[in-house]
């Protein structure tokens, strides 16, 4: 299995600065304009749920705030990678990067992080760039479902399907029978959970069987989790700086290594979809899945779980709000 493309890229690592091609950028689209705007948005939402008991888990004092973040020590660069926002490759190029700087700046490598204590490592990253890899939270639970259910062996090593229909899905009075459009079976024609069975778990099991959303959580459940869930981005004085988001990912984080001054960078690719259209990115996939959901169950999903991701980082559920169905 190709780990780069379930994560949806490939990369090719670049010494220098090098710049994507012309034609593979949005030519409307202006990173240096667009991406303060998200920073700004970011505080105002933060500073609007500061005093509401019901939002107190954004401002929850954690012990390690950059434990989820890769580090650059070099360029004082630090950056959150929530799952299926490309960790896999974001690592790759970190490690890259720690390699450029070995020859660059010799064997001490800027590798303070190992000698500092718990306080002097917070006070650096305070002072340091922060920023967070985000993506559409529609997209981004549609791509998990892909990696989990259909592309991987995970749902079937780890029991997941087996373990969720038979204490939830079974004893429910609606099964949640599939119909005869859904996908039923993972790549290996192994039996799963549609993806409306797994928006309904996410959204109902909590509801129905006590302590269900603790069932996974310590483990596969962490790829659901909302992104700032990951990334704390309301803890004062250690808000993200401008925010990255996958849509514009090269635009975005040539101007994130610009501003730190860093001189090594990768071109990020999204796979071909020609051969295998199944991408969560693909609308024409997106429309697959979520036209199986109904509109209310879409927006649910929306309310209860994705709310927060959407509110904090700027973005919309209409799109995905249309693709269900009236019922």
């Amino acid at each position: 299995m190709n780990l780069f493309i379930i994560f949806l890229v490939s990369i090719t690592i670049v010494s220098a600065k090098i710049s994507v091609k012309k034609s593979e950028k949005t030519k409307w689209y202006n990173a240096k304009k667009e991406m303060p705007k998200r920073a700004v948005n970011l505080k105002k939402i933060c500073d609007k749920y500061r005093r509401d008991p019901d939002f107190s888990e954004l401002y929850k004092e954690v012990s390690d705030p950059s434990q989820n973040y890769v580090q650059n020590w070099a360029s004082k660069l630090f950056l959150c990678v929530p799952a299926e926002n490309g960790a896999l490759t974001w690592n790759r190029f970190f490690r890259e990067l720690h390699n450029y700087d070995l020859k660059k700046f010799g064997t001490h490598n800027h590798t303070e992080g190992f000698i500092m204590t718990k306080e002097q490592l917070q006070s650096f990253f305070i002072e340091s760039h922060r920023s967070i890899i985000t993506r559409h939270p529609m997209e981004r639970l549609l791509s998990v479902y892909l990696l989990i259910f259909r592309v991987s062996n995970a749902h079937f090593n780890l029991g997941i399907t087996g373990y969720i229909k038979k204490f939830w899905l079974n004893n429910r009075i609606d099964p949640l029978k599939p119909e005869p459009d859904e996908v039923q079976l993972d790549s290996k024609s192994r039996p799963t959970l549609t993806f409306r069975q797994f928006v309904h778990f996410l959204v109902d099991c909590p509801k129905e069987i006590a302590n269900c959303e603790k069932w996974f959580q310590h483990g596969i459940g962490q790829k659901w989790k909302p992104m700032w869930q990951y990334c704390h981005p309301c803890l004062e004085a250690m808000e993200p700086n401008p925010i990255i988001r996958l849509e514009n990912i090269n635009e975005d984080k040539d101007y994130v290594f610009s501003t730190v001054g860093l001189d090594y960078t990768f071109q990020w690719e999204k796979p071909d979809i020609s051969n295998n259209p199944e991408f969560a990115f693909n609308e024409q996939t997106q429309r697959k899945y979520f036209s199986t959901l109904a509109k209310s169950k879409i927006v649910e999903l929306y309310e209860e779980l994705t709310f927060l991701d959407h509110e904090l980082f700027g973005y919309i559920p209409d799109k995905f709000v249309a693709f269900g169905q009236r019922k």
